[in-house]
């Protein structure tokens, strides 16, 4: 892909699981025209919830080979030539039938197949802070 031929890049819930997040991040402000924007959700390793959970915070799974706080990926930013625009926590959005999925004691309520669908289509959104999202520019 050549050079500057973007004007945004996001990276949802991907920067965790590659090997080498600093050279991703090198290589889409190559990529991006000057002041195009790089978007990045990803855990927060430092947010309460990771804290409460300890070991068990549901982040913590082979597929995750980084984490990053606020701090170390602002860093990571500006190293690769980016300036911060925005950050704030990541609301997410689950179906309630997969937060009642995660119940073995509480199958009686979600594997009936009538159940299951009315389940699906009932969203909930969680605001437990514990990934964030970070709005940033390249540099001109």
């Amino acid at each position: 892909m050549p050079a500057g031929n973007f004007q945004v890049i996001t990276m949802i819930d991907f920067i965790e699981h590659i090997p080498h997040p600093k050279e991703a991040v090198r290589k889409a402000a190559n990529l991006l025209q000057p002041e195009g924007i790089l978007v990045i959700v990803t855990p927060n390793i430092k947010s309460l919830v990771a804290r409460l959970a300890g070991k068990r915070w549901w982040h913590y799974r082979p597929a995750h080979l980084a984490f990053f706080t606020w701090s170390s990926l602002t860093t990571l930013l500006e190293q690769a030539g980016f300036q911060l625009l925005k950050k704030s926590t990541y609301i997410w959005t689950f179906s309630l039938y997969y937060l009642l999925s995660r119940f073995d004691s509480l199958r009686a309520l979600w594997s009936p197949p009538k159940l299951a669908l009315f389940w699906k289509k009932v969203q909930v959104k969680l605001p437990l802070g514990d990934s964030f999202v970070i709005f940033a520019a390249k540099k001109r």
